[in-house]
């Protein structure tokens, strides 16, 4: 067992960061005390995740980056990013039990990001689980010292630090857990190698080495989509080729959403066919399915459903870019392709819009395509459309129901003069929709002629 010098309070020594490491008495040499630490089943006593697909090109990609190389006087920083519920954290359990199972002198924490205390506890658990004497002092800065402890540690090590999607948390004045992450050194001998898993891309370019330290996951392929749903309902009841793909792309290939599926028709003893009935039926039932809690054993507790993961996101945009959780809100009323930039506010600052857009599509909200032209990702516009039905209609439209509605119009005559005829049909009927409704609130309308 490792032994640790006692630690005083920060009240009885006045120390800054810097002083944690001549308090810190770390071995020579030899092995962690405990060679995993986090919130999953250690890798040795189960065979990695029970429906964990595929992925093969990422997996490796991503093993080639956090494989710690020649000391460079800093950790390797890697970042796995993507659209929510795309499997980033099933990834990232992969990579480090194949760490772990490689190199049995390896070390591999785990520490969830998605707020302050929720990453301060994770930092705990490995000051405890190492046996640092004092971590549970209640002035001590815990953070600093597990830092410390792992930047002068004898022995490889993988840190992976999951949901890193607030900026704020980590780059904001008040809390700016940046400066909390390890380090390691040339004349340590040993090498650390910090992955990062984000929704973010914005927080993936802060926090990885470079542009070829991001790895961004896509959806699943078709093959990889089929197992992942067979494995969780069972090969009878995926004998239905036509009714399965109908299904997976009404689901995208979401693994997060193709879980839920599955759980939902194993519970219900249901066929495939029968389920994508239910998600056709209408958008009511659709999003009800969606907003299914399951059990998913490679998450931290009960699964969270596809329609929370989404919303997760869109809160974290709403709170760091206000103008692009506009343009979302209005992107999803209008359609889910082929919407022109110039149907956004002309008001806004050309530099403002730009970032705003970028911001949608670095959560993978959006794509753009060659012309220029927007497309939504279908699950996040129909997450999206329910939840600003369930907002009053005079919240969703307030004062500014006439620009809304001309801009609507603008956009239906546009695809009108395209010869989308059907496209500006449809648009025009949400027009007018929107605008009885406007009239029975006694709302503002400006004239669509």
């Amino acid at each position: 067992m490792l032994s640790w010098q006692p630690l005083k309070t920060l009240s009885e020594s006045n120390l800054v960061v810097e002083d944690f490491e001549a308090m810190i008495k770390l071995p020579s040499s030899g092995a962690c005390v405990q060679k995993w630490v986090g919130p999953f089943h250690e890798p040795s006593l189960r065979n990695g995740p029970t429906d964990f697909v595929g992925r093969g090109h990422i997996i490796e990609q991503v093993l080639e980056k956090v494989r710690p190389r020649e000391a460079n006087g800093r950790c390797q920083r890697t970042a796995i990013k993507g659209l929510g519920g795309v499997g980033k954290t099933q990834i990232a359990l992969e990579v480090a039990s194949r760490v772990y199972k490689e190199d049995h002198n390896y070390c591999v924490f785990w520490v969830s990001a998605v707020d302050a205390a929720t990453f301060e506890n994770g930092y705990r658990e490995i000051g405890q689980k190492l046996n640092i004497q004092g971590i549970n002092a209640e002035e001590v800065d815990l953070k600093s010292l597990v830092k410390t402890a792992l930047s002068r540690y004898p022995s490889d090590w993988l840190l992976v630090i999951d949901n890193v999607d607030d900026t704020d948390l980590f780059f904001g004045q008040s809390t700016s857990l940046e400066k909390y992450l390890p380090f390691t050194r040339e004349s340590a001998g040993y090498k650390g190698s910090i992955l990062y898993t984000t929704r973010n891309h914005k927080a993936a370019v802060k926090l990885a080495m470079g542009p070829g330290y991001i790895i961004e996951v896509r959806e699943m392929n078709r093959s990889e989509s089929h197992i992942l749903l067979r494995n969780n309902i069972g090969p009878v009841r995926e004998n239905d080729p036509e009714n399965t793909t109908r299904l997976l792309d009404f689901l995208c290939d979401l693994p997060l959403a193709i879980r839920q599926a599955g759980a939902y028709i194993h519970r219900n003893s249901m066929t495939v066919g029968e389920y994508l009935s239910l998600c056709q039926s209408n958008d009511e039932n659709l999003v009800k399915l969606l907003s299914e809690g399951f059990e998913d054993q490679g998450s931290y507790g009960p699964g969270k459903p596809i329609a929370t993961s989404l919303l997760i996101s869109f809160e974290h945009i709403v709170h760091n870019d206000p103008l692009a959780a506009q343009y979302l809100e209005f992107m999803s009323f209008l359609a889910e392709k082929d919407i022109p930039e110039s149907i956004l506010s002309p008001r806004e600052d050309r530099l403002k819009m730009s970032e705003a857009i970028g911001t949608l599509k670095g959560y993978a909200f959006i794509s753009e395509d060659r012309q220029g032209l927007y497309h939504t990702h279908r699950l996040v516009r129909l997450v999206m459309r329910n939840w600003l039905k369930q907002r009053a209609i005079e919240k969703v439209l307030g004062p500014e129901a006439p620009e809304t509605l001309t801009s609507m119009n603008n956009l239906a005559s546009s695809l009108e003069s395209q010869r989308k005829y059907k496209e500006a049909e449809d648009l025009y009927r949400q027009t007018l929709q929107l605008s009885k409704k406007c009239l029975d609130l006694k709302l503002p309308i400006r004239s669509l002629a």
